[in-house]
């Protein structure tokens, strides 16, 4: 005799008897992510392919690892009307998350995140940051300044020939001699 159950009865009773949670109605994450997808009929008219910006919708259960994504729909929009703004704000907003800077590490990330600093030109706006910070605070102030740009000139030449030594043409051996 095959095995049937109701899944309504069962969760009822779980409920009365109070065991366990087994929804997670309150207690889960909700987060929009843009994500990369092929547009098949651009790419079909272009002969490569061509990607579109979707927004996708993620929820996630506090303290379990899986979740799925999928492309958002209205219902999620009006579903969860305040992480959207917070979405679109976030896609509106030029400033450069701070896991972006070059160097950036675990450590580093963490006590950033604890003064309440999550972009580069707030990290490099900040004044009197810890000894450990100060090599990352440099390199933030580097950023800001070359985007600003007013950084001081950087050498357009990084290798290649170099300076002042004759160019030969390939293959004619004067590359040889000029280098002995």
């Amino acid at each position: 005799m095959p095995l049937a159950f109701d899944e309504d009865a069962i969760l009822a009773q779980a409920r009365q008897q109070g065991s366990g949670s087994l929804e997670y109605k309150h207690d889960f994450v909700v987060k929009f992510t843009l994500h990369a997808v092929r547009d098949a009929t651009a790419s079909e008219r272009s002969g490569r392919n061509v990607y579109t910006n979707v927004v996708y919708f993620a929820r996630k259960a506090r303290d379990v690892k899986d979740y799925i994504t999928a492309p958002a729909t209205d219902e999620h929009f009006r579903e969860f009307p305040r992480e959207y703004a917070e979405f679109r704000q976030s896609l509106e907003d030029r400033r450069t998350h701070i896991t972006k800077l070059p160097r950036m590490n675990p450590a580093a990330y963490k006590t950033l995140e604890e003064l309440g600093v999550f972009t580069i030109e707030d990290f490099a706006a900040l004044a009197g940051v810890y000894e450990e910070l100060s090599d990352l605070h440099a390199i933030a102030r580097r950023w800001v300044a070359e985007d600003r740009g007013t950084a001081a000139t950087v050498d357009k030449r990084k290798g290649g020939w170099p300076k002042g030594k004759p160019r030969g043409r390939a293959g004619s051996g004067e590359d040889a001699q000029a280098d002995s």
